[in-house]
């Protein structure tokens, strides 16, 4: 079975921003703004967006701490968002 178009170009997209963000040979750091310009960019809902990049971990990006819960950085803002976009920034993602 294959992915709909929009969810192969959302994945291309996030693997070029991962790819962009650690070109100097470090880790990457997304922010939920980047995952969901690129979801709005494709007509995708910013909840739908954060998801999808959630379901990611694992085979496009990973963290160096090794779970998803050390390595979000909990603000006011993460707090006011549920699941799914009560993150805002991962530290250390690294393409996989």
């Amino acid at each position: 079975m294959h992915d709909p178009p929009q969810r192969q170009q959302f994945r291309e997209r996030i693997r070029d921003l991962i790819a962009r963000k650690s070109a100097r040979g470090a880790e990457a750091s997304v922010n939920r703004q980047d995952v969901e310009d690129i979801g709005a960019s494709l007509g995708m809902k910013s909840d739908e967006a954060c998801q999808e990049f959630l379901a990611l971990y694992g085979t496009l990006w990973t963290t160096r701490t090794g779970t998803i819960a050390a390595s979000r950085v909990e603000t006011d803002e993460s707090r006011a968002y549920p699941p799914p976009r009560n993150w805002s920034t991962f530290e250390e993602v690294v393409l996989a």
